[in-house]
């Protein structure tokens, strides 16, 4: 399981998509996540499935862009050193799915229709969240995300659900 924060957050953290989504569309926990904009760092990857959201939401995605990175979001390169983290980032996440006891990709269990399912009841990481993850790592930061799979994997860094952050 994920090494939990041993109290606020005060540097630098990656902040996942899901929660720069979050503060956009001020869902629960904005708060939160503004709070770590000044120290925030977010992976292209990471930026461009924002922006992605944004347009395909109907919102001016250069605007954005240029909002977040004046409330001092910081979009940082995917490197060379970052990939090379994403085989042992997909094993983590294959050996907590093998421990949960669920498929792994590929493997279609079947919907209550009886047709077969891509996406059983299982979570699987995709590649721009390799991405986040592997930037948290090669910076040594805490990663802020809102999606609760992250918090069972065995991490060698914190991860923060922003709905349910440590105490201030």
């Amino acid at each position: 399981m994920t090494r939990p924060p041993t109290g606020p957050l005060t540097g630098p953290v990656a902040l996942d998509a899901s929660a720069v989504l979050t503060f956009l569309a001020r869902e629960p926990g904005w708060e939160y996540v503004d709070e770590r904009f000044e120290h925030g760092l977010i992976s292209a990857v990471n930026f461009g499935e924002v922006l992605y959201k944004v347009a395909e939401e109907g919102s001016d995605p250069q605007e954005t862009a240029v909002d977040l990175v004046s409330y001092g979001l910081r979009v940082m390169p995917v490197t060379a050193a970052h990939a090379a983290r994403l085989p042992a980032l997909r094993e983590v996440d294959r050996a907590a799915r093998v421990a949960a006891g669920r498929s792994g990709p590929g493997q279609a269990a079947a919907r209550p229709d009886g047709r077969p399912s891509r996406r059983p009841g299982r979570r699987t990481l995709s590649l721009a969240d390799l991405c986040c993850l592997a930037l948290a790592w090669e910076s040594g930061t805490p990663v802020v995300t809102g999606d609760r799979y992250w918090l069972t994997l065995d991490l060698p860094f914190p991860v923060v659900d922003y709905r349910d952050p440590p105490a201030r």
